[in-house]
C-alpha cells in the first residue's frame, strides 16, 4: 500500500500537468468541482467515512505488518538482533551530517497496544484538575518522568506492579535523556516495539546508538504483557480509536478550508465574490471560537479521565483552530451567497485600474469605480479594457454581505 503512495505522488504531479495543458476545459471542470461546495463537501465526507470504515476493519484484522512495504525502512543486526530503523537528517539534505530524528523497530509479540512519553507540563496540570487519570506506580521518581498512554487498567497494572520491567523502562528514559536525547515515545503497536527519538548526533554515530537502544529494547519486550493466545486480532482502546477518528475529522475541516483557500487565491474562479472580502473575517472568528468551545466539550465528554485528553485537546488547538477558522471563512461566504434568493440590482461601473505582476508566476489585478481591486484570471483580465464602461449586478447576500455575481461589459463606451 505504501509503495502504491509513493507511486502516486512520484507520478501524481506530471499527470496532473499534462491533464491540465491537454485538456483544459476538463481541468478547469475538475477545479469547478472541488469549488462547488456540493461536490466538494460530499467528496470530503466520503472520504472521512471511508477512513472511518477502514480503522473499523482494520480493528478485527490480524497483525499482518510487513516492513517490505515501508520504501524508508532500513534493516540492520547487532547481538545475534536484527532491528529496522527510519532516520531523520537535520539541515541541508546533500550534506546530511547530523541526525535530528530516530525511529527504532523492533519485533515482539502480540500483546496489548500502549504508549509511553516523558510527562508534560501540560498532562500534569489536567491530572491536577482529576481531569486525566493515569493509573500510578507508587514510585514517584517512575511517575514523574514516565506517562502511560493506556485506558485499560491490565495494562497499566502490569506495567506498574512489575518491579523488573519499571526499572528497565526508568533506566532506558533516564540514560536517553542524560545523553540529550529526548524519547517522543516508546509504543508497543501491532506486535513491534516502536522508539521514536529526538537526537542531535552525527550521522556516523546513528549505528552506535542503534545497536545500544535495539539491545535494550529487545531484553524489554520478555516482560510485556502478552495477549491471550486465542485472541489474535489487533487490540484498540475506544479512546484511540476515537482519537483517530476525530483527527481525520478535524484534517476534513482544513482540507476543505485549504481548498477553497487555495483556490480563491489563485483566482482560477472571479465571481462569484464579495464586494467587501473583509466583511466576513469577524464572523469567521466568532464561529471559529464557538466550534474550538464545541470540541473542547465534546473531547472533555469523551476523553474524561482518559490519558489521551491531552492529545485530543492539543489537536483542536493546533489542527483543530486552523481547520475551523478556514471553514468558518470558507462556510460563512457560501451560505451567503448560495442560500441568497434575492433579486440583482445592477450598477454601473468603469474600469479605473488594471495591470499585471510577473514573478514566479504571473497575476492579474482590475480595479472598478466603488470597488476594491480584484485579483482575476487571466480570461476575466482580457475582456476589458482600461476606462470601459461596465454594469455590476449584485446580490444582498443571505447573511446581509451584498455579494457580485456577474459584470457585463458595455458594447458603447459612453452613456
Amino acid at each position: 500500500m505504501q509503495i502504491l503512495v509513493y507511486v502516486l505522488l512520484i507520478l501524481g504531479a506530471p499527470l496532473y500537468i499534462a491533464f491540465a495543458l491537454i485538456f483544459p476545459e476538463k481541468h478547469y471542470a475538475f477545479l469547478a468541482m472541488l469549488y462547488d461546495p456540493h461536490t466538494r463537501v460530499v467528496g470530503i465526507l466520503m472520504i472521512v467515512l471511508g477512513y472511518v470504515w477502514y480503522l473499523m476493519r482494520k480493528k478485527s484484522t490480524k497483525h499482518n505488518y510487513s516492513y517490505f512495504n515501508d520504501l524508508e525502512m532500513m534493516e540492520a543486526r547487532t547481538q545475534n538482533i536484527n532491528y529496522h530503523y527510519k532516520i531523520k537528517h537535520r539541515g541541508e539534505e546533500d550534506k546530511q551530517e547530523f541526525l535530528e530524528y530516530i525511529i527504532l523497530y523492533i519485533d515482539g509479540y502480540h500483546g496489548y497496544d500502549f504508549s509511553l512519553k516523558f510527562e508534560t507540563e501540560f498532562e500534569k496540570f489536567l491530572k491536577s484538575w482529576r481531569l486525566i487519570h493515569e493509573c500510578q506506580s507508587g514510585d514517584v521518581k517512575f511517575d514523574e518522568m514516565i506517562y502511560i498512554v493506556s485506558d485499560d487498567q491490565d495494562v497499566c497494572n502490569y506495567l506498574t506492579q512489575n518491579q523488573e520491567l519499571r526499572d528497565k523502562l526508568f533506566e532506558l528514559f533516564w540514560e536517553h535523556k542524560q545523553n540529550g536525547y529526548v524519547i517522543q515515545s516508546l509504543q508497543y503497536f501491532d506486535g513491534r516495539m516502536v522508539l521514536t527519538c529526538k537526537v542531535e548526533i552525527e550521522t556516523k554515530s546513528a549505528k552506535a546508538f542503534l545497536d545500544k537502544s535495539a539491545v535494550q529494547l529487545t531484553h524489554l519486550i520478555p516482560y510485556l504483557p502478552p495477549k491471550e493466545e486465542e485472541s489474535q486480532r489487533l487490540y484498540r482502546e475506544k479512546t484511540a480509536f476515537y482519537l483517530r477518528v476525530i483527527h481525520i475529522i478535524l484534517g476534513a475541516f482544513l482540507i476543505n478550508g485549504v481548498l477553497k483557500f487555495f483556490l480563491d487565491t489563485i483566482s482560477t474562479f472571479t465571481l462569484p465574490r464579495l464586494v467587501n472580502r473583509y466583511e466576513l473575517l469577524i464572523p469567521a472568528i466568532e464561529l471559529t471560537v464557538v466550534l474550538f468551545l464545541v470540541y473542547s466539550i465534546f473531547a472533555l465528554l469523551i476523553f474524561y479521565k482518559s490519558t489521551r485528553l491531552a492529545k485530543a485537546l492539543w489537536h483542536g488547538v493546533t489542527l483543530g483552530a486552523l481547520g475551523f477558522f478556514l471553514t468558518s471563512l470558507t462556510a460563512i461566504k457560501e451560505v451567503n451567497i448560495y442560500l441568497d434568493k434575492s433579486t440583482p440590482i445592477s450598477k454601473l461601473s468603469q474600469v479605473v485600474s488594471k495591470y499585471k505582476r510577473t514573478g514566479k508566476s504571473t497575476s492579474y489585478y482590475i480595479g472598478f469605480q466603488g470597488y476594491d481591486e480584484m485579483r482575476v484570471n487571466f480570461n476575466f483580465y482580457n475582456q476589458y479594457d482600461l476606462h470601459s464602461n461596465v454594469v455590476i449586478f449584485e446580490k444582498k447576500g443571505y447573511l446581509g454581505m451584498p455579494w457580485i455575481i456577474r459584470i457585463n461589459k458595455l458594447q458603447r463606451s459612453n452613456i
